[in-house]
């Protein structure tokens, strides 16, 4: 059995999901998911369970399952990722952490009986599976209401999602000196580039600002700015609109990275942030796909 612990918002809840599932699948062992830090985590936003939204068929690990890895709990896990990290490894008995940013091999051949923690943001861990990846990140629900017309219109235009990520990224001081947020000058210029390229190009605006947007961010093309999906509970409903779009802004949020991933348009051009953290140390090299435009 291979067990992933989920933490953060949807976003990273995928990538969490779809590095285990190909490490499963390469295992030819059942996956399970360990969501006790969701909904009550200290020291961060409380996030739900977001991939419930999802098409996939994924039980969750009871908590007998998770110490049978563990040892105990997750604070032998929090212990033990203290250590791994100053010694600079990333394994334990039973438990995977992530003690770095960029791509770790390793997790691709981990033996079955793993507990997976950390984020994992990368393709590399799940390219070879990807297709499967996506059919069980589609919706399970039918597009209807404002999501269907919204869905009609970015289909009959040559479309372009833009994502802007404000919410904690502004609000909360220690998660904005991690990440900071695009600034307008970054928008402005990928607006610029998708012009040159994209014919009559119009903007599908998301955000979790959207009267920010409206207010600060004029845009020299047709825009616009989707309103309806207001909770986090709804973040998958705003993901599939932003996946129908034909061409992608980024924000520094595996938000819209998935957004932009999951758009089968194979000439899309995605445009991201070359800057995704505040801080320079971190080795961002195998976030972004190789074909994707850094700006």
């Amino acid at each position: 059995m291979i067990i992933v612990r989920l933490a953060g918002g949807l976003g990273n809840q995928m990538f969490q999901y779809a590095a285990a599932k190909r490490l499963a699948d390469y295992r030819n062992t059942e996956l399970k998911l360990d969501i006790s830090c969701l909904n009550s985590c200290i020291g961060g936003t409380a996030r739900p369970f977001q991939l419930k939204h999802l098409a996939i068929t994924v039980p969750i690990a009871t908590p007998r399952e998770i110490a049978k890895m563990t040892g105990d709990s997750k604070r032998v896990v929090s212990a033990v990722s203290r250590v791994c990290r100053s010694l600079g490894l990333g394994c334990h008995p039973g438990i995977y952490t992530e003690c770095f940013f960029h791509f770790d091999p390793a997790v691709l051949s981990l033996p079955d009986d793993t507990l997976l923690v950390g984020y994992w943001q990368s393709e590399k861990y799940f390219k070879d599976i990807g297709e499967m990846i996506r059919r069980e990140f589609s919706p399970i629900i039918s597009l209807e209401g404002k999501d269907k017309e919204i869905a009609e219109h970015i289909q009959a235009e040559n479309s372009v999602s833009l994502h802007v990520r404000r919410g904690d990224y502004i609000a909360d001081a220690d998660v904005n000196a991690v990440h900071g947020v695009c600034s307008v000058d970054y928008y402005m210029r990928s607006i610029e580039i998708m012009k040159g390229i994209v014919a009559c190009p119009h903007v599908f605006v998301f955000s979790d600002d959207p009267s920010w947007v409206i207010e600060n961010l004029q845009l020299p093309c047709p825009s616009t700015v989707i309103q309806h999906n207001t909770t986090s509970q709804e973040a998958h409903l705003d993901l599939r609109l932003m996946s129908l779009c034909k061409h992608h802004i980024i924000a520094n949020s595996s938000f819209s990275w998935w957004g932009a991933w999951l758009s089968e348009n194979p000439g899309k051009l995605v445009i991201a942030p070359r800057k995704w953290f505040n801080n320079p140390s971190l080795d961002i090299s195998d976030l972004l796909p190789s074909d994707w435009l850094k700006l």
